[in-house]
């Protein structure tokens, strides 16, 4: 719906309007996933089931390219000091984004019983926020930080060599590709299960890459109860239009239907309402600092469509602000787990 887009690029709906509209969505969202028996919503749970199990471990989703292969210096001016593409978490008592970064960084060490000396495969690594955390926590560590992004994948290389880190080593592949001569002691995958498939052979390929009593630990965002793909049902649904088409929405429990090589040592639940307050913060340094983005997308994209990809870029932090935010962070949220290879 042509006229709907240009609607917002244009700033022609307020903010106010937009936010109630995105809780309207999620609302039918639920609705949705609600409809039916007990009975009809296990049937569309095991669905999914199938649907994953006869998939390849990852597709490229429509959106991917586009929300990972943008420059470092647009990232540096949105996300915090780490470099974090994910969820912060905003105990009470932080300062920041900045803070918020930090505290999520050091818990997933934690979770993930990380030790100094270990080899690590850091699966699905972003812009190296957690790479370079645990290379200055735990010198020791030898950290393999592994994405399908160029952008990436050259960015932690070069970093990793302006602040002495030999022990970072940075690899761009696709998690189906996966191979290593080497074996870790823990694989750490924060917020890249999302766009996996076929989770039973992803689950099986990284077995067989950790060490006897190796562990792994999977950060990713889900609802508690429902697992759905996404899907523009009409033409206003903008969100899932222009930036979920054909990619997954996991629940907490998907994952332990396909942990044949792994027993699940521990479980945790975060609730939505970090990820919001990490997608506000998003948004307001993209509020902030406009003037720079805009020059910036000039110059990497021209001066057509840098509105166009500023106004992307602000509706995709407000929706997903309002998806982890709704209902007090009680419906979406973040799900950790950590699994003990058998």
């Amino acid at each position: 719906m042509a006229w709907v887009d240009s609607l917002i690029e244009r700033h022609l709906i307020p903010d106010v309007m937009m936010r109630a509209f995105m809780r309207h969505l999620n609302a039918r969202t639920l609705q949705r996933q609600a409809k039916g028996s007990v009975e009809e919503q296990q049937q569309r749970f095991m669905a999914v089931i199938t649907e994953l199990l006869r998939s390849p471990v990852a597709i490229t989703c429509s959106t991917d390219e586009q929300l990972y292969e943008w420059p470092a210096s647009f990232f540096k001016i949105v996300l915090g000091a780490h470099l974090k593409y994910s969820c912060g978490h905003w105990d009470g008592g932080v300062s920041g984004l900045d803070h918020a970064e930090e505290l999520m960084l050091r818990m997933t060490t934690e979770r993930a019983l990380i030790r100094d000396g270990q080899e690590i495969l850091d699966l699905g690594c972003g812009w190296g926020s957690l790479a370079f955390y645990i290379a200055e926590k735990f010198p020791k560590c030898s950290i393999t930080a592994v994405s399908d992004s160029h952008a990436q994948t050259t960015y932690i290389t070069d970093e990793a060599k302006k602040r002495g880190m030999a022990n970072i080593t940075a690899m761009r592949t696709n998690a189906g590709d996966l191979q290593f001569d080497k074996k870790f002691d823990r694989i750490v995958s924060v917020e890249m299960f999302e766009h996996v498939r076929n989770y039973r052979k992803l689950f099986h390929k990284l077995s067989g890459m950790l060490k006897p009593e190796g562990k792994l630990f999977v950060h990713i965002f889900a609802h508690k109860q429902y697992a759905y793909t996404f899907e523009a049902h009409h033409d206003y649904d903008w969100v899932a239009r222009h930036f979920f088409t054909g990619c997954v929405m996991p629940s907490d429990s998907l994952l332990l239907y396909f942990s044949d090589d792994f027993r699940i040592l521990d479980q945790w639940r975060v609730c939505g309402t970090h990820y919001e307050k990490t997608c506000n913060a998003w948004l307001a340094n993209l509020a902030r600092r406009k003037k720079e983005l805009i020059a910036l997308f000039n110059d990497e994209f021209g001066e057509k469509q840098a509105q166009h990809l500023f106004t992307y870029w602000r509706m995709f932090f407000m929706a997903s602000a309002e998806l982890f935010g709704y209902r007090q962070g009680q419906e979406w949220g973040v799900s950790h787990y950590l699994f003990e290879k058998i």
